[in-house]
């Protein structure tokens, strides 16, 4: 009710509105200067600026949502599968795989290491050792080494060697080929042929036969300077081998007695004392006092004294006034 009362009083108080006031009022308004588009206040310019740069963001945000939009709709490009695997041994080297081929390291020492290569091509780059046989055993084969760069390739019926740096001893087909730098070998992957079943017709039987390959026999000048090679680099394994099938392919060569002698002093160095006593018990001709005498010695080194004194006794029979007389009376008491 107060309020009502309020609003009544303050209508007596305006004045009337009339025709006379109307005119007054419109007069006022069309004598106001007008204001050009160019002349629009501040704070309209700076609202329509504003609006521009919101509408300017947003496109660019739509635009850069529908770029993100098609990017994690895109395919995923595909990656090519790694192609070369590395085993690295715990002497630095390092065996690459190529593909799908297969290596299982079978022992580690730091005087041997052995892999078996089940498939495929790898690249075996061989820390130097020459104290430690690295062996690498594929299908039938063996390739063995002391520190070099080599390949093997492994497929259904043949074993690939291929020397990229160093010396490789290949063991395969019944035979030991020693490879150098760039030089390749291929050998039989497996020992027993391969059985083809015989044709048969009604009228007739086909039996099929296949030639023994013809192993190459090596020389007595080659089987030398493959041992002599080998005691240089300290590969006595190698030395040992090339020296066994010397005196067992030639027996009868001059040479024969020279290498038996060598071959002791090989055996010596590898700590097989009994076997180089043996080997010196094979000389004969112009080296047989000297190896009469490492006989007796290397007896001694086995831990049979027994056939050392047996042995050193016989040398002083032989030879009492000999060079090695004074050793021998030691071993002999």
């Amino acid at each position: 009710m107060e309020h009502d009362e309020h609003v009544r009083a303050a209508r007596r108080l305006a004045p009337a509105w009339n025709e006379l006031r109307e005119q007054r009022v419109l007069q006022r308004i069309q004598a106001e200067p007008r204001i050009g588009a160019h002349e629009r206040p501040r704070g309209a310019l700076f609202a329509i600026a504003a609006a521009a740069v919101l509408l300017v963001a947003f496109g660019w945000f739509a635009v850069r949502g529908r770029r993100v939009e098609v990017a994690a709709n895109a395919p995923t490009p595909t990656v090519a599968p790694v192609s070369e695997a590395q085993v690295m041994l715990h002497d630095g080297s390092l065996v690459r795989l190529v593909g799908d081929a297969r290596v299982a390291v079978q022992e580690q020492s730091s005087t041997s290491v052995r892999l078996t290569q089940t498939k495929g091509l790898a690249r075996y780059e061989v820390t130097h050792a020459p104290a430690r046989a690295f062996v690498v055993a594929v299908a039938d084969a063996e390739v063995e080494v002391h520190g070099t760069t080599f390949t093997v390739e492994l497929t259904e019926k043949t074993v690939k060697v291929k020397v990229v740096e160093g010396n490789v001893l290949v063991r395969g087909d019944g035979r030991a080929v020693k490879l150098t730098t760039g030089e390749a070998l291929e050998v039989a992957a497996w020992r027993s042929p391969v059985q083809v079943a015989p044709s048969v017709t009604a009228t007739t039987t086909a039996t099929i036969s296949v030639a023994p390959s013809v192993k190459p026999k090596p020389t007595v000048e080659a089987l030398l300077a493959g041992a002599d090679q080998a005691r240089a680099e300290g590969r006595l394994d190698d030395a040992a081998e090339q020296l066994r099938t010397l005196v067992t392919t030639y027996p009868g060569d001059p040479r024969a007695a020279s290498a038996w002698f060598t071959l002791g002093k090989v055996e010596r160095g590898r700590g097989r004392h009994a076997a180089a006593a043996a080997a010196f018990a094979k000389v004969s001709g112009a080296l047989a006092e000297d190896a009469l005498a490492e006989e007796a010695t290397s007896w001694k080194s086995a831990g049979d004294a027994a056939r050392a004194r047996t042995t050193a006794k016989r040398y002083l029979e032989l030879h009492p006034k000999g060079l090695h007389a004074q050793r021998m009376l030691l071993l002999a008491e």
